[in-house]
Parts: C-alpha cells; sequence; structure tokens
C-alpha cells in the first residue's frame, strides 16, 4: 500500500468513535505573516459559500449541496480567523469555541 497504513479508530482508543452532532462553530482560518490574531464574525451565507469553497466532493452531492450547506450552517456562527502566529491562533479559537459551549 505504497507505505500507507489504514486504522480502524477502535486501533487507536476503544470508544473513539462519537455520535453525530450539529456543527456550531464554523471557523476559516488563514495565515499572514506578520499579522494580529483577528476573528471576525461572518454571516450565515457567507459561513455557506466557505464551507462550498472548501468541498472536496461539492460536485457529488449536485442540486441537494446548497440545501446540505444551509442545514449545516443554521445552527452555527461563524468566523474568519486571521492569524500570523499559532499559538495566538490556537487561543482565540479555544476563548471562542469556550464562548459558544462553555467547552474545550
Amino acid at each position: 500500500m505504497d507505505g500507507q497504513v489504514h486504522l480502524r479508530p477502535e486501533d487507536i482508543r476503544p470508544d473513539s468513535l462519537g455520535s453525530p452532532c450539529e456543527v456550531g462553530v464554523i471557523i476559516t482560518p488563514r495565515y499572514v505573516e506578520g499579522a494580529q490574531t483577528e476573528v471576525v464574525p461572518m454571516s450565515r451565507a457567507e459561513s455557506a459559500v466557505e464551507l462550498g469553497r472548501n468541498a472536496l466532493n461539492l460536485s457529488l452531492y449536485g442540486s441537494r449541496a446548497l440545501p446540505a450547506l444551509a442545514d449545516v450552517v443554521r445552527g452555527a456562527r461563524g468566523y474568519r480567523l486571521v492569524s500570523g502566529d499559532l499559538n495566538q491562533a490556537v487561543a482565540a479559537v479555544t476563548r471562542l469555541v469556550r464562548s459558544r459551549t462553555g467547552k474545550a
């Protein structure tokens, strides 16, 4: 298999599969060298567009693609993240998720 090994999630850790859940936060990250870390809210429409831009198999869904994207973003909040520092970006995402969910 050309050096690739495929593992089942259970091979890594028992009970490693979660159950389906709604998407709560959509983050579109962008690295800009030297940039201050900034998190900017997006509308649901902008979030759907960003998800569509980054989907690898959107064409497989045909006319079901837009309703599927709408379902994903319906209960979510979207944000653009621009950062030039990984640690600051991780901290910003952690704060954002905690503020939305109380977890992280």
